[in-house]
């Protein structure tokens, strides 16, 4: 297959460099994101920036807090969550079932 790049009635063929090495291209470019946005660091730093601006701001938290609280799932999310963490045997199962939540 030969790519080619159409310009005004002229096309310019293309070395098929990308793609031949689509899978190699996407993998890197792949790993590159991985490794730039999900590396420890800098979701630390992204993380507390966006904890620290919302301690600064109480009301904001109370409010995002009573959205969440409020919503029609939310109680059905929620016991679904304690189910799941009351069926392993796990330290916050048994705490739960010490709780008498499981």
């Amino acid at each position: 297959c030969v790519w080619s790049m159409p310009i005004g009635r002229w096309s310019l063929p293309g070395s098929g460099i990308i793609p031949k090495q689509f899978l190699q291209i996407r993998e890197a470019i792949k790993r590159m994101i991985m490794d730039t946005f999900f590396e420890h660091q800098f979701l630390l730093e992204q993380l507390q920036v966006r904890v620290d601006s919302l301690l600064m701001d109480p009301e904001r938290v109370k409010w995002l807090l009573n959205t969440i609280m409020t919503a029609p799932t939310f109680d059905k999310v929620l016991d679904a969550k304690i189910a799941e963490m009351g069926s392993r045997s796990s330290a916050a199962g048994m705490m739960l079932g010490l709780l008498g939540l499981s």
